[in-house]
């Protein structure tokens, strides 16, 4: 059976500056930084709450690049508020204001390549959806 999400891959186009971004700017910590990938190294990093990894993975030749478009990676916090202040001083473009949706409080911000990841506050477990009227 399926307990959980393990690993999410985001495919960049500067390991390197990845690398940075997500752990000097986001404060995720450095899980694997190897050379064992042909071509490019292979570069893992963990979120705070040690739940995932995200595989900064060297965009193949020929696949599109994410710049400005949306990834599919939603990430969560306590407080959204406090969380884009936090990121905004540390320098991180935040796309937009913070919305409310049906589930929570969220916002997007943008990795250095414009992609666009979005944040959400609400607890770490997911809740049901509310009733259909």
């Amino acid at each position: 059976m399926i307990n959980g999400v393990n690993k999410i891959f985001i495919f960049v186009d500067d390991q390197q500056k990845a690398k940075e971004f997500w752990t000097k700017t986001m404060g995720f910590g450095l899980h694997l930084d190897s050379e064992e990938c042909p071509g490019a190294g292979w570069v893992e990093v963990v979120t705070p709450d040690k739940r995932a990894i995200l595989i900064l993975a060297q965009r193949p030749e020929g696949m599109p690049s994410t710049a400005g478009q949306r990834s599919h990676t939603a990430f969560y916090c306590d407080d959204i508020h406090k969380t884009v202040e936090e990121l905004r001083s540390r320098g991180v473009e935040i796309a937009n204001d913070i919305t409310e949706e049906h589930w929570g409080l969220s916002a997007d911000f943008k990795d250095p390549l414009g992609t666009l990841f979005n944040i959400g506050e609400r607890t770490p477990e997911v809740q049901p959806p509310p009733p259909n009227n």
